[in-house]
């Protein structure tokens, strides 16, 4: 029974919904509602979201938040990406902040701001094998 119980904390699902931002110098800022459902399984320290055609690593994980994304990532032509995704584990806020800079579009920023319920873990899908 305990190993149920644990279970449950560590793996669950997170349905988050709220506003994103994005915007650049030529599309200029446009403001939608998002919902987004992700997958956070704490033990094996790896989430996926949407579809969950993939799984990647969580960052890092503490009592009051779960980070799965802080990178920074330069391409060879010079471009370049910023990105941190969290969840607040006390307040439930989700937040994304994507800054890049295209040397064809300029720069390019994306913000994502919402609040988020736990639900049940509904497991990663198997991937499909080809042969």
């Amino acid at each position: 029974m305990t190993s149920i119980a644990i279970a449950s904390v560590l793996a669950f699902n997170l349905i988050c919904s709220g506003q994103m931002v994005t915007g650049n110098k030529y599309a200029g800022v446009k403001n939608v509602p998002y919902t987004t459902t992700y997958r956070i399984d704490l033990d094996s320290r790896k989430w996926c979201d949407g579809k969950c055609n993939k799984q990647w690593d969580i960052h890092d994980v503490s009592n009051r938040e779960i980070i799965i994304t802080d990178k920074y990532e330069v391409e060879r032509n010079g471009n370049d990406q910023k990105t941190l995704e969290k969840f607040d584990r006390i307040t439930g806020l989700h937040r994304l902040e994507v800054e890049a800079h295209d040397r064809t579009i300029g720069e390019l920023t994306i913000k994502k701001s919402g609040s988020c319920k736990k639900a049940d873990f509904t497991g990663f899908p198997s991937p499909e094998q080809k042969f």
